[in-house]
């Protein structure tokens, strides 16, 4: 009887609490006869919390530039201002999902950049400005 007091207490103080989510985002460990609240069950809040902490995905370019205007990336390798806009601040070629290019064009790009910095016209360690 004692033990069923007890577990009206426990879920009418629950029940007074606003739930807050708990951002550990650690698994739930239940212990042999122990007493929880209907919203320790819920995974709903686990759910919205690991929602929030998902890192956010950047937009990408609506479509390919290059296919837009009909250039060919590798024709371009002379023109270091366009092919700097490719390359990250610590000189790296950006991946293909920042880009917005297609496969191919991404290919072409990355070697007309290799090629450019072989002449000598794009640094290999920074940005051109």
């Amino acid at each position: 009887m004692n033990r069923l007091i007890s577990i009206c207490k426990y879920t009418t103080e629950a029940a007074k609490k606003p739930a807050r989510p708990n951002f550990r985002l650690r698994p739930k460990n239940f212990l042999p006869k122990s007493t929880y609240s209907p919203a320790d069950l819920n995974d709903k809040l686990v759910i919205e919390e690991r929602e929030l902490r998902k890192p956010r995905q950047e937009v990408l370019p609506a479509e390919d530039i290059f296919a837009k205007l009909n250039v060919d990336p590798l024709k371009e390798y002379k023109n270091p201002v366009i092919l700097s806009s490719f390359l990250t601040k610590m000189g790296h070629i950006q991946p293909r999902r920042k880009t917005g290019l297609s496969l191919d064009n991404q290919k072409k790009l990355a070697k007309a950049i290799k090629r450019a910095r072989a002449f000598g016209i794009l640094p290999f360690s920074y940005q051109y400005k």
